[in-house]
């Protein structure tokens, strides 16, 4: 793979050269879903691209709701040779919450069969000045939510606050 410097100030095209290098090395099993980004905390800007990654979730602190982020979802990389894939541009305003994170926390459900993200986001501490503090927040509910030591699949929580 031959990532030239300009490109990697440009998610797509790392993306783009990331799925050609991973074509040229197919078994016909191999693929990945990802969402890869670039964030400017001086801009209060993020720049992401994904590959039929799950959407992240932004908690609007001037609405104070939750909301999904729905990106330009493109294949997984390895899929298909030649893939195009397009950067999608968030701006974070003083206050805001970014949470990026895996299938293995999209995907969990309760007994009853009900979803693990809409059930939590609600109760996360968005006012604390710590994403670690959101995270670790997160974490506990997940353990409580959850009446198996397993998950479904794996659990990778990126958390990005404004300030």
């Amino acid at each position: 793979m031959s990532l030239k410097y300009n490109n990697i100030i440009n998610p797509a095209l790392v993306l783009e050269e990331l799925n050609t290098s991973l074509w040229e090395r197919h078994t016909g099993r191999m693929f990945v879903t990802l969402i890869y980004g670039i964030f400017s905390p001086r801009e209060r800007k993020v720049i992401l691209t994904s590959s039929a990654h799950p959407y992240p979730f932004l908690y609007e602190n001037q609405k104070g709701q939750w909301r999904d982020v729905e990106l330009d979802n493109g294949v997984p990389v390895g899929v298909v040779k030649e893939t195009k894939y397009n950067n999608n541009e968030i701006y974070l305003n003083r206050g805001d919450v970014l949470v990026l994170l895996t299938d293995g926390l999209t995907e969990t459900v309760d007994a009853q069969g009900n979803l693990f993200i809409p059930a939590v986001l609600s109760k996360l501490p968005v006012g604390s000045d710590q994403a670690s503090v959101i995270g670790e927040s997160l974490i506990r509910e997940l353990n409580s939510f959850t009446t198996t030591p397993d998950l479904f699949d794996d659990a990778t929580l990126l958390i990005i606050k404004s300030k």
